[in-house]
C-alpha cells in the first residue's frame, strides 16, 4: 500500500514539476537561433515598433528579404522611414500581416507582397517556425491571432526540446544568406536589409525547376482575400494607406500558360481586394541572371532592380513625377560551372543524358543499367566524361525495391518530386554537400519512401531552404 502511495505521489510530483521546467527552458534560457535566418525577425520587428514619423512597410516573404534595398527606397521617398518586414516563407505571410498591425500609423504606407505561391498566398500558418522566430524576442507573442494560439501551445514542447538540444551543442546552424549577420553592415549593426554578397545566380539551370508554380487565380487560398481586406480596413482606420505588390518571377519558370493565367490573377486581384494593386505581375518577370539561389530571390545586384521597379510603381500611384535616381548595374553573368572530379566506382550503373546549360553542359542520370538495378548501395557519380552530373530523372530511382542507400555527390543540384516514390527499402540518402545554398529539392522528392531518411554532413543547415528540406526536416540526420 505504501509503495502505491509512493508511487501516486511521484508521479503528481513530476506532473507538476515537468510543466514548470519547460516553461522555464523555454522562456527564461538564453536564446538559440538569433544567429540564423529566423533570429532577424526579432530584429525587423524591433526596428517596425521602433521607427517614429511616417514609414513604408514591405510585408512578406524571404523575396522581400532578398530583394528589396531600403536605403535606396528611403533616397526616393525621402519622408518616409522604411522598414522591410518580409523574411521566411516558412513563417508564412499571416504571421507577418498580423505582428505587424499595432505598429501601422497615421500616414504609413503598407505594400503587402506576397510570393506567388500556394503557402504565401494563404493563411498558412506554422506554429514550430513561429516558435524559433520569436526566441529573441517574446514580446512577439503578444500579437499571435487567437486562432493560432492553440497551435503554438500544442507545438511549445517540441520547440523546448529543440532548444535544449541546440543548448547542448553551442545554437542553432547559421549559414551564409541565411543568418542574422547577412543583415548587418560593416561595423555590425542591422542595416535593415540584406547586406550578404550574392554575386551571381547559383541555380543550376539558371532556375529552380522543382519549384514551379501555376500563376492563376487557384493559387490563391481559402479565406486569404477576405483575411487581407479585414487588415486593410485595421491599418486604414489608423489612417494609413495599403497596397499590393508584386514580386520578382525567374522568367524561365514563366510557361505560356503562366504568361496567359497572370493576366486573370491581375484582374482577380484588382477585382477582389478593397485596396489598390501597384504594377502588374508580368512587370516582375525578370532575367534569370538577376536572382540567386532560387525562383524570387535577387542577388545582390538583382536588388538594385527590383527596388527601382517597385519604387517606379509606387511613385505612378501617389502621383509624383521626378524619375528614380537608382543605377543598375549590369546584369551578372553566370560562371561556368566548376567542380572537383570525385568518387566515379558506380559510374557503369547508369545511363547518362548530356544537357545545355545557361552555366554549361551537365550531365543528367535517365535510368539504370540491368546490374544497377540489383544494387542496394549505390554511389551516383559526380561526372560523365568531365562533365558533371547535376540531376536525375524521377525514373531513375522510383519503384527500386533493391536500393537501401544512396550516395548524392556535391555535384547534385536537383531533386524532383517522387524522385524515389515506391523505393520502400531505401533508408539512406546521403549528402556529401557542404553547403544547401542552391540545391533545389521538390516539396515531395521522398513521397513513398517512408523509411528513409536524409543524411547531412555536421554543420550543414537547412535555415532558409524551402521544398523539401523543411517538408522533410525531422528525418534529417547528421554524419
Amino acid at each position: 500500500m505504501k509503495k502505491a502511495v509512493l508511487t501516486v505521489v511521484t508521479v503528481l510530483i513530476f506532473l507538476l514539476v515537468a510543466p514548470i521546467t519547460i516553461t522555464l527552458v523555454g522562456f527564461c534560457s538564453p536564446p538559440q537561433f538569433g544567429d540564423t535566418y529566423y533570429g532577424e525577425l526579432s530584429r525587423m520587428f524591433g526596428r517596425l515598433t521602433r521607427t517614429e514619423g511616417k514609414k513604408i512597410v514591405l510585408i512578406g516573404n524571404s523575396a522581400v528579404a532578398f530583394g528589396i534595398r531600403s536605403d535606396l527606397l528611403e533616397r526616393e521617398f525621402p519622408d518616409y522611414s522604411v522598414v522591410n518586414f518580409g523574411l521566411y516563407g516558412a513563417l508564412g505571410t499571416k504571421l507577418m500581416l498580423d505582428l505587424s498591425k499595432p505598429s501601422i500609423g497615421d500616414g504609413d504606407i503598407v505594400i503587402i507582397m506576397p510570393e506567388l505561391i500556394e503557402q504565401s498566398v494563404s493563411l498558412y500558418f506554422s506554429a514550430e517556425d513561429t516558435w524559433r522566430a520569436v526566441d529573441g524576442d517574446f514580446s512577439m507573442l503578444g500579437n499571435i491571432a487567437s486562432e493560432n494560439i492553440a497551435e503554438m501551445v500544442g507545438r511549445f514542447p517540441g520547440y523546448v526540446g529543440e532548444k535544449f538540444g541546440y543548448m547542448q551543442t553551442g545554437g542553432a546552424a547559421a549559414d551564409g544568406a541565411y543568418s542574422s549577420l547577412a543583415f548587418e553592415d560593416e561595423s555590425g549593426n542591422d542595416a535593415g536589409y540584406m547586406t550578404y554578397e550574392r554575386t551571381h545566380n547559383v541555380m543550376a539551370g539558371g532556375y529552380d525547376s522543382t519549384s514551379v508554380s501555376a500563376m492563376d487565380v487557384s493559387i490563391i487560398g481559402e479565406g486569404f482575400i477576405d483575411y487581407l481586406n479585414e487588415y486593410g480596413r485595421y491599418v486604414s482606420s489608423r489612417g494609413a494607406d495599403v497596397y499590393f505588390g508584386f514580386v520578382p518571377v525567374n522568367e524561365l519558370m514563366i510557361s505560356e500558360d503562366d504568361r496567359e493565367g497572370v493576366d486573370d490573377l491581375y484582374s482577380f486581384l484588382r477585382d477582389e481586394l478593397d485596396f489598390e494593386v501597384l504594377g502588374h505581375p508580368a512587370k516582375y518577370f525578370l532575367d534569370h541572371r538577376w536572382f540567386y539561389d532560387n525562383n524570387v530571390h535577387m542577388n545582390s545586384s538583382g536588388m538594385f532592380v527590383f527596388t527601382d521597379l517597385l519604387a517606379e510603381d509606387l511613385k505612378l500611384e501617389l502621383g509624383i513625377t521626378t524619375p528614380n535616381n537608382i543605377e543598375i548595374p549590369p546584369p551578372p553573368e553566370i560562371p561556368f560551372y566548376d567542380f572537383m572530379p570525385g568518387d566515379n566506382r558506380d559510374a557503369g550503373l547508369f545511363v547518362y543524358d548530356k544537357v545545355a546549360g545557361v552555366d554549361g553542359e551537365y550531365i543528367r542520370l535517365t535510368g539504370l543499367t540491368a546490374e544497377g538495378k540489383t544494387k542496394s548501395d549505390i554511389t551516383v557519380p559526380t561526372d560523365y566524361d568531365g562533365i558533371p552530373v547535376r540531376e536525375f530523372d524521377v525514373s531513375v530511382f522510383s519503384g527500386n525495391t533493391v536500393v537501401s542507400r544512396i550516395m548524392l555527390p556535391e555535384t547534385i543540384r536537383r531533386i524532383y518530386d517522387g524522385s524515389f516514390d515506391g523505393a520502400t527499402r531505401l533508408s539512406s540518402l546521403v549528402f556529401k554537400h557542404d553547403s544547401l545554398t542552391g540545391i533545389s529539392a521538390g516539396y515531395e522528392f521522398l513521397r513513398g519512401a517512408d523509411n528513409c531518411y536524409i543524411y547531412l554532413k555536421k554543420g550543414v543547415s537547412i535555415a532558409g531552404c524551402a521544398g523539401g528540406w523543411v517538408e522533410y526536416q525531422k528525418r534529417i540526420r547528421y554524419y
